[in-house]
Parts: C-alpha cells; structure tokens; sequence
C-alpha cells in the first residue's frame, strides 16, 4: 500500500500534541492499513457524539476538541465525519466523497 498523504504530505500522528499518546498508533492503523478501531475512535471518527461520551476514558474525555482539530487538519476528509464513511474506509478500500 503506499503512503497516504493529506495536502501532499505524510500524515503526523504527532501533530502539536492533538492525539493522546496512546491513541495515535490505533489511529495509525486505522487510517494506512484500514483495520478497525475500537469503540472510541469509531465514535470519533463516525461523528456520534453520544457513544464517544460513553466510550471515552479518563484522558480521552479532556482531548474531544483535539481530535476534531487533528482530524480537520490531518486525516484524509474520506476516512471520518459518519459511519458511512466509516464503513466505506475500513471495507471499501477507497472511503466516500
């Protein structure tokens, strides 16, 4: 599989600090080999504010904000925002405009 970019550039799953520390490798995985995530990120990433409360850990309760901002500014926009594109992402191989 080669390199996904946003803007042309590799993605930074370290970017100003946005992601917990423990969520970035499950992020990375998501986005460059289309595996499925927990319940959390596909919370997140499906946009379903209520299931993201309830499945949210101590840390990733205080970080809601950042992952909208990481996502906006470094997620390919195909991969996130419903779980339709959700699905398509993980299953499609190609996400959905």
């Amino acid at each position: 599989m080669s390199e996904i970019k946003v803007d042309g550039k590799p993605i930074d799953y370290d970017a100003d600090n946005l992601l917990p520390k423990h969520m970035r490798e499950g992020m990375k995985r998501y986005i460059e080999d289309r595996r499925p995530t927990g319940s959390f990120l596909t919370a997140v990433l499906s946009n379903d504010l209520m299931n993201t409360l309830r499945c949210a850990d101590d840390i990733n309760r205080h970080c809601l904000f950042n992952y909208a901002m990481w996502l906006h500014n470094y997620a390919p926009p195909e991969c996130y925002g419903s779980p339709e594109k959700v699905r398509a992402w993980l299953y499609d191989g190609e996400g959905t405009e």
